[in-house]
């Protein structure tokens, strides 16, 4: 992920907190260098904070068309790619509120993948299974940063 992905994926207001060496590696703003699982859960949750907008889009065409029964999954998108994106920000920047937001963005992927796991499009698919990821690795971050 690119500097300018991650800042759309953690919006305007992180423009300050991170920078990217040339290696891609994420760097916290005092210059701390994260390790690879932090690295990776960065990724991971900016992935599914992506696939969750456009499943989002998705969703929200179909119920404009009518088919109500995606407003509920494009409510849980949404709200899924926001805890995404705090969570990402925070990890970046290594926040002693880390470990909360991990721990709530946990909760809203497998909210989010249960609901999109219902559906059978490809689109839903894709959805389910980056929440699945995000879920795996914010709950890890959530309990590393639990031990500290």
């Amino acid at each position: 992920m690119d500097r300018r992905e991650l800042l759309g994926v953690l919006g305007t207001g992180a423009a300050g907190l991170v920078a990217f060496n040339a290696g891609g590696r994420a760097v916290a703003q005092e210059g701390h260098e994260h390790d690879k699982r932090h690295d990776e859960a960065i990724k991971v949750t900016g992935h599914c904070a992506e696939v969750c907008n456009e499943t989002f889009r998705h969703c929200f065409r179909l119920t404009e068309q009518g088919q109500r029964d995606h407003a509920h999954p494009a409510r849980l998108a949404l709200d899924c790619a926001e805890f995404c994106g705090l969570a990402a920000c925070l990890m970046s920047r290594e926040s002693d509120l880390m470990g909360e937001a991990c721990g709530a963005c946990a909760e809203a992927c497998k909210k989010c993948a249960d609901e999109c796991a219902k559906f059978s499009s490809e689109t839903m698919k894709r959805c389910a299974d980056a929440c699945r990821d995000c879920e795996k690795h914010c709950r890890e971050m959530s309990r590393m940063h639990a031990s500290h």
